[in-house]
């Protein structure tokens, strides 16, 4: 049987780790910023479009819930029964959480320009069908099939990106992808002000006309995405025989000859590095007050004071000053090479604000003062702790294991979320509040160990580098070690 795309480009690599440098190499290790930045704006404008509708679309549909929950799916489908409500948001993240590692090992052994599409394609049919849905339990069935069809495309994408990006780049694609969070958030509150007045056409509920119309866009971007999307810069045709080769050793720099071909040593070193269950902490508190925000901030606009309708359409003004602030912090961080400081920085940002609805004051105007600092402080994280995942992971494989490790257990935070803003606890969400505190706390030490430790052990790389005389002409003698070799930085 003849090797897949993603094995060519496995074995091409590898096959280039011990011979001599081409002329084309040299020019690469050479070229300088402008001729770097022009190369990667070219790449910019045929990667980026695609991957910035898939994940507005993602947290289109993730939002969704939230938007038809405060908008009568709860009294429709008997789910203010005990927790039914927290269970159809919950179910979700189970799946999502137990297909995710497998998913990133179909994207290895595939091919991204059909895996990534493909998965968009095959939740956007599921979100279609689940306006079908007339019972509590065929809700669950929906809610199942569409945490195991969308798991993985977070970790997916961001291991895209890093077979195209070196590590210093990543966190600004990362935001341009990510911070769409934000707008999609804002997009789908739009959406379900609008789509919600289709109430009672077609024998449609409101809510279920929002799933089957955001279903089919979701399927018309997922086609979008099969046609155009790309797989790896030695095969992609927008770029010279020339750019191919300068992409390719610019990576080969970056990567410090770590290596690209599966063996499962890589995904048990991941499985075995203790700063891999750290991060897990970083993003599991990330995960845990985004999903908060997802899920139910329409609910706690609402039960601040104002009416259901409303709160769909004020949801937008956070999201949409959360987005040019996440972009600017994430080009700040790539400047300067750091991702703890900024996740210590805007958690506390966030903390402020859950502080805030948490107390007495937080009514009215005052809570809606809240909730921009706790969609700001939390939208920041989602792209720089992700970027921060992927790029202190070295070699292909382990990469690719960590973010799924780390963004499949982190999703765990989605069940978290689900079951601590209980109908009971309106209006006030005490239970709620506090978990996202602890969250946001969660994120702030967490970032501190890491980058306190990542210091540490670049320096020692450092001095046993100038001790032993280790340069990038031996990197080939550590190419097994991954991120623990001694050549190998790690972004603090």
């Amino acid at each position: 049987m003849p090797p897949s795309t993603s094995d060519k480009h496995s074995v091409d690599v590898k096959e280039d780790d011990h011979v001599s440098p081409s002329i084309t190499d040299v020019e690469a290790a050479t070229l300088s910023e402008a001729e770097k930045k022009a190369l990667y704006r070219k790449i910019d404008w045929h990667l980026l479009p695609i991957l910035v509708l898939l994940f507005t679309m993602s947290f289109v549909d993730r939002g969704n819930i939230g938007n038809a929950l405060s908008l009568g799916m709860v009294h429709d489908l008997n789910l203010q029964i005990g927790v039914r409500a927290n269970m159809v948001t919950a179910l979700f993240y189970i799946a999502y959480a137990a297909f995710e590692v497998p998913s990133q090992i179909m994207l290895k052994l595939t091919r991204p320009s059909l895996w990534i599409p493909g998965m968009m394609m095959a939740w956007g049919i599921v979100m279609t069908l689940s306006c079908l849905v007339k019972s509590y339990n065929t809700l669950l069935v929906c809610r199942f099939f569409l945490g195991m069809t969308e798991a993985g495309i977070v970790p997916g994408a961001m291991f895209y990106l890093s077979l195209w990006y070196p590590r210093a780049d990543m966190a600004r694609r990362a935001a341009y992808m990510l911070s769409t969070a934000a707008v999609g958030l804002a997009w789908g509150g739009i959406l379900a002000y609008g789509i919600n007045k289709l109430n009672g056409r077609g024998d449609l509920k409101g809510w279920a006309w929002i799933f089957a119309i955001e279903g089919i866009l979701t399927c018309v971007f997922a086609a979008i995405g099969l046609a155009f999307m790309h797989d790896y810069p030695e095969t992609a045709k927008f770029l010279t025989e020339k750019e191919r080769a300068q992409v390719k050793a610019l990576l080969k720099a970056d990567s410090k000859g770590a290596p690209t071909a599966f063996r499962w040593k890589y995904l048990v070193d991941a499985l075995k590095d203790w700063k891999v269950y750290v991060l897990t902490c970083v993003y599991l508190g990330v995960l845990t007050t985004t999903f908060d925000i997802a899920l139910f901030l329409p609910t706690i606009i609402r039960d601040i004071g104002y009416s259901a309708a409303n709160a769909q359409l004020l949801l937008v003004p956070p999201h949409c000053l959360a987005w040019p602030i996440t972009i600017g912090t994430s080009i700040l961080s790539d400047r300067l090479n750091m991702r703890g400081p900024f996740l210590m920085i805007f958690s506390s940002i966030g903390m402020i604000g859950f502080g805030m609805l948490r107390s007495s004051v937080g009514t009215g105007a005052v809570g809606y003062v809240a909730v921009f600092f706790a969609v700001i402080g939390t939208a920041t994280c989602i792209p720089i702790s992700i970027t921060w995942i992927g790029t202190n992971a070295g070699g292909e494989m382990k990469r690719a294991a960590t973010l799924g490790i780390v963004l499949g257990t982190g999703s765990l935070g989605g069940i978290i979320a689900s079951f601590t803003f209980r109908t009971k606890d309106a209006p006030k969400y005490h239970l709620g509040h506090n978990v996202a505190l602890g969250m946001l706390g969660l994120i702030f030490a967490s970032s501190a160990l890491l980058t306190f430790t990542y210091w540490q052990l670049n320096k020692a790389k450092r001095l046993r580098c100038e001790r032993e005389k280790i340069d990038d002409s031996r990197a080939h003698e550590f190419s097994d070690l991954n991120d623990a070799s001694p050549l190998f930085r790690y972004t603090i």
